[in-house]
């Protein structure tokens, strides 16, 4: 069983008294598969296009807030510049080191 950073659940720690673990350990007591599951998305197809509708969403966020901050402090010139540059931004970053 793989542990993430390190932490080892409750059940191989020995500072506690047998019966003052709990059987799950440090998990949440319901995993975001089983809300799925209870919510009838819980078929790959369903909560895969969640992840990637989510991360667009949050993609789209980059370019939303540089229009809107050139819009305020400059003008609506400066504002589609910095929308488009926002647009852009991991393809310039993405091919700076290229020559």
């Amino acid at each position: 069983m793989g542990h993430y950073h390190g932490n080892a659940p409750l059940e191989t720690r020995e500072s506690q008294p047998c019966d003052q673990v709990r059987e799950k350990g440090n998990r949440p007591p319901v995993s975001s598969r089983q809300l799925c599951d209870a919510a009838g998305l819980g078929e790959p197809k369903w909560y895969v296009g969640a992840v990637k509708l989510t991360f667009c969403a949050l993609s789209l966020a980059v370019p939303a807030g540089m229009y809107c901050f050139a819009r305020r402090h400059f003008d609506e010139t400066a504002a589609r510049i910095a929308l488009l540059a926002g647009a852009f931004w991991y393809e310039l970053a993405g091919f700076a080191h290229m020559r």
